[in-house]
């Protein structure tokens, strides 16, 4: 028995526990795990490579499928077991130990194998079990995992229930294998966790924070790094200036960054984990970009030779900066570091001017340039290269917006019909999000590393704050919660690895639908909300 499955590498080919049948030696899998590939190639897999039993567990499925795919040509495949350490050894594949997940993921390093082409790994020390790889590690690991040399990795992962990390944890898989042990879990049970695992994404219920109200003149929150901490800009009170600011996870009370000698205003774009924050502020005669520590405070980014202005707007979780440098020759791309300095992106064929805005792990940079043929979302990665992500069909332009640790970019593409919001991926290119029903515009501008996107459409009611995930579709984030704030969510600029979005919104009666782009953070509405899934 044969089945069709994608080649191209799986970022997280995964196994989660606990559904479906095992009967006379063959896995019954998912459609979508085999079949239905847009891959331009495929292999056969089957089922005889790995002798299951009428008593199969989650273990020996993994196991199973990790021996399978390191048999298809020369496909390395690795297993990463959450629950073993690194000094244990694994209870199938004779006993063989296993290295842990960090040194399989090293570059360039060398790790033994269980068999050809066939690699086990552990998550932490043995007697730590799972907190050394909670939710919030996970997604650390993602880049490495995209830029490893496994063409599929398989991870067993515990048990489903009401209080495990799996649930969170399987958004960031490419595909999931959940299997069921049918004589100890009732039919109601498996179809209600099939349920949720196939809805998840779909949080409705949310905790509100308000970051600024009406009274706040000036105050915008912009971006939010994966911890809940908030950047964007304010205003001073004694001075009543304009200051770049950050609103601490927890207290959420913003804290004034400062400005350059000379200066009145600074204004944050970007915030990484360690509270490193990127952004702009004036000098005497120009605005330049600069990047702010918590231990060295505000400090200036180099321009461009022969320039003078410019501004920062990504920061990534090693510091490395993306913002543009602008002079007589117009406005370049830049990618700054504090080894290398202050590196021109160049611009796409026919071009003359570029603007980066945002920047991964992996020191890949989403952005906008000028083309031949018009504006084009662009990605740069550190060969050198700058790609043309192209429009969606019938489209004349499009702008970027933001990119996540597996290398998406999302932003909009325009045209004749109007404004929509695009997701673009390795795999698949350019994906159009849609619109709300009675809507005809929508913009990304913010997107995790599991895919959830977030932005703005327009609607039969006006412009609304949406997210997007690949399991829901695109959704109006209004609830109840707004309702009681007199506000409408109209705008969301951020989404973390924890779900929380970073929201804009004017008064009830203020809601419109122009659908109109506008300028990175601004205009401001007069209210900013912090939204916090309830289940956290």
């Amino acid at each position: 028995m044969k089945r069709k499955f994608r080649r191209n590498k799986i970022n997280l080919a995964s196994v989660v526990t606990v559904i479906l049948a095992v009967t006379a030696g063959v896995v019954t899998f998912g459609k979508t795990f085999f079949e239905g590939s847009k891959a331009s190639s495929t292999h056969a897999f089957s089922s005889d490579a790995a002798k299951f039993s009428e008593a199969a567990g989650t273990s020996t499925l993994a196991a199973g499928l990790a021996a399978s795919f390191s048999e298809i040509n020369d496909d390395k495949a690795l297993l990463v077991d959450i629950q073993l350490g690194p000094e244990d050894v694994h209870p199938f594949f004779e006993g063989k130990p296993a290295c842990s997940l960090h040194a399989a993921l090293k570059p360039n390093g060398s790790i033994d194998s269980a068999a050809d082409n066939l690699y086990l790994a552990t998550v932490g020390p043995s007697n730590a079990g799972l907190a050394q790889f909670g939710l919030k590690k996970f997604p650390d690991t993602m880049p490495n995992l995209n830029a490893s040399d496994f063409d599929y990795i398989i991870f067993d992962i515990p048990l489903l229930g009401q209080t495990s990390s799996t649930w969170r944890k399987a958004a960031f898989m490419d595909e999931l294998l959940l299997v069921v042990e049918a004589e100890n879990n009732s039919r109601e049970l498996i179809k209600r966790d099939y349920r949720e695992l196939e809805t998840f994404g779909k949080t409705t219920a949310y905790t509100v924070s308000e970051l600024s109200g009406a009274g706040d003149t000036g105050r915008v929150p912009c971006r939010l790094n994966n911890l809940g901490d908030v950047a964007g800009r304010g205003g001073d009170s004694p001075s009543g200036e304009t200051r770049a600011t950050v609103w601490n996870r927890g207290s959420l009370r913003p804290t004034n960054l400062g400005k350059f000698d000379g200066g009145d205003y600074s204004s944050a774009s970007g915030i990484n984990d360690a509270g490193e924050v990127a952004g702009a502020a004036n000098m005497v005669k120009s605005i330049v970009p600069f990047v702010w520590t918590p231990t060295g405070g505000l400090g200036r980014i180099p321009l461009l030779p022969g320039d003078n202005c410019g501004q920062a707007f990504g920061i990534n979780n090693y510091g490395h900066v993306a913002g543009y440098s602008s002079g007589p020759k117009g406005r370049k791309a830049f990618l700054w570091t504090r080894s290398a300095g202050v590196h021109n992106l160049g611009v796409l064929a026919g071009g003359n001017y570029s603007t980066a805005c945002d920047i991964n792990d992996l020191d890949e940079v989403a952005g906008t340039s000028a083309s031949a043929a018009g504006n084009r979302a662009f990605l740069w990665t550190k060969t050198g290269n700058m790609r043309d992500l192209g429009t969606l069909p019938g489209d004349t332009s499009s702008d970027a917006s933001a990119i996540n640790n597996n290398g998406d970019v999302i932003g909009y593409s325009k045209g004749p019909r109007g404004m929509r919001a695009f997701l673009w991926t390795k795999a698949t290119g350019m994906q159009d999000l849609g619109v709300l029903p009675g809507g005809n515009s929508s913009r990304a501008l913010g997107i995790n590393d599991m895919g959830a996107v977030v932005g703005s459409s327009t609607s039969s009611s006006g412009d609304r704050a949406v997210i997007w995930t690949k399991q829901a579709g695109m959704r109006d984030l209004n609830s109840a919660a707004s309702v009681t704030f007199g506000v409408v969510f109209v705008e969301a600029h951020a989404i973390n690895h924890t779900g929380q979005i970073l929201v804009m919104a004017s008064p009830m009666h203020e809601s419109h639908g122009s659908g109109e782009a506008a300028p990175h953070c601004a205009p401001a509405p007069p209210s900013s909300f912090l939204l916090t899934p309830a289940s956290q």
